[in-house]
């Protein structure tokens, strides 16, 4: 006994690969590309005062006219004294575009000392200098920071992800 004609099978085998085919792209349009997120999965410590480049960075590609992008980091830390954290954009120097500080609350014992923090910026197309502020085409922003007290304070990050997005 058929269950499906000959016609049937075709159609109902054509409607499955346009389903795969749909669901497929609307999953890439979805992504985020690459470039924009940075993942740390292996513990970093930092030792200095503020501000040096903490060697994460993502990238943006601005259309014709900049607009607004949104940076978000965050992180497991431990740290003896505060840290300012902050943004390099296109390679300019430490600026802070909203939160900035990890301040270490917990007591106990140092393993226990450990807190997660999330921070986000809002980078305007006018911030910074001329020659580091948003333009069109690639723009890049590098986590930076520094302890607030002296060059010899330390700060251990563990797990910890930076991403970046236009705001539209």
């Amino acid at each position: 006994m058929k269950i499906l004609s000959k016609p049937m099978k075709w159609n109902v085998l054509g409607l499955a690969i346009l389903a795969c085919l749909v669901a497929g792209g609307a999953n890439s349009s979805y992504g985020i590309p690459p470039n924009q997120v940075f993942v740390q999965t292996s513990p970093q410590t930092f030792t200095g005062g503020c501000c040096f480049s903490w060697g994460e960075t993502v990238k943006i590609t601005e259309p014709a006219t900049p607009m607004p992008v949104i940076v978000s980091w965050s992180t497991d830390y431990s740290a003896g004294l505060g840290f300012f954290v902050g943004l390099m954009i296109n390679g300019g120097p430490c600026q802070f575009y909203g939160p900035h500080a990890l301040v270490l609350t917990a007591t106990g014992p140092e393993p226990l000392r450990v807190q997660s923090r999330s921070l986000e910026w809002v980078v305007m197309p006018g911030d910074g200098s001329p020659a580091t502020a948003l333009h069109s085409g690639t723009n890049t922003f590098t986590l930076c920071g520094g302890g607030m007290v002296n060059a010899t304070q330390t700060i251990n990050l563990g797990l910890n992800n930076l991403a970046a997005r236009i705001s539209k």
